[in-house]
């Protein structure tokens, strides 16, 4: 049996069961459960044999799961504290030598530079929109006073990519790592050229190494005029809707069906 986990909270925030219902279409509606615990809940409801497809980032659901010794996606608890800070994120891969925006105090932004202000903590997306995208310091200051003030977040500043948006879709099957690596041009995707694909796929690679990630993972980029590619986030809960990116990557580079895509995220799961 596989085991789709989520927090209490997830559930009344996000409402996952539309996506569950798709898993149930792609695997089939005996094959998969939906598990809807709170952090302190015993996970005992699993059997030795089956599988957990966590979706929640929740730290105590994690170290849960990694103590009951049974196959998951989970990652090891700490990874998910480490991705939800976008700036600790981006320091530790620049300090490995990976590309990464740079990052600004206030004090330090300048005239006639366009930046990027996003909110230092959070999942995939949050706080994301066009207004992001700032071109003079009155723009700054007006988003990250709304960041502040309006979604209680708070704001990074750093340099705005100008360029094209790519996003990697990552997996393990078997200790070997697999990605599909696609450019998002006016919301649709469009493979990357042969060159420029194998390049994010090394870079996602070390990544992987660098953080620690295991199974899965969607990893965004931007990629500046003259092709240098910038880590911009690491999604280690990437949606998994047939929609998502996670799956539409898969489909356009390796013509996986939904179900397939499903189950690649599943062969990645480990003791």
């Amino acid at each position: 049996m596989i085991w789709s986990v989520v927090s209490k909270e997830e559930m009344l925030h996000c409402n996952s069961n539309p996506v569950f219902n798709y898993y149930k279409e792609a695997l089939g509606k005996d094959n998969i459960k939906l598990g809807i615990v709170d952090e302190t809940c015993n996970i005992d409801f699993v059997g030795k044999r089956d599988i957990v497809l966590l979706r929640t980032g929740s730290y105590a659901l994690a170290r849960r799961i990694k103590k009951s010794g049974v196959r998951s996606t989970a990652e090891e608890p700490d990874l998910y504290e480490l991705a939800a800070d976008k700036k600790k994120v981006s320091c530790l891969l620049r300090q490995s030598g990976i590309l990464v925006p740079n990052n600004y105090r206030m004090e330090d932004i300048r005239e006639g530079e366009s930046y990027f202000v996003k909110p230092r903590y959070g999942a995939e997306n949050k706080g994301i929109s066009d207004r992001c995208i700032c071109r003079s310091i009155n723009e700054v200051h007006k988003q990250c006073s709304y960041m502040i003030s309006e979604l209680n977040e708070e704001p990074i500043i750093e340099d705005f990519i100008e360029g094209t948006e790519c996003t990697v879709s990552c997996f393990m099957d078997s200790g070997v790592f697999n990605y599909a690596a696609i450019a998002i041009i006016d919301g649709c995707c469009e493979p990357l050229p042969e060159s420029e694909a194998r390049q994010l796929g090394s870079i996602c690679s070390d990544i992987f190494k660098i953080i620690g990630i295991r199974h899965h993972s969607r990893i965004d980029f931007r990629r500046d005029l003259n092709g240098n590619f910038y880590a911009i986030d690491i999604n280690l809960i990437p949606s998994l809707g047939p929609t998502g990116l996670f799956a539409r990557s898969l489909l356009v580079i390796k013509n996986y069906s939904y179900k397939q895509a499903i189950e690649a995220v599943l062969n990645s799961a480990t003791v």
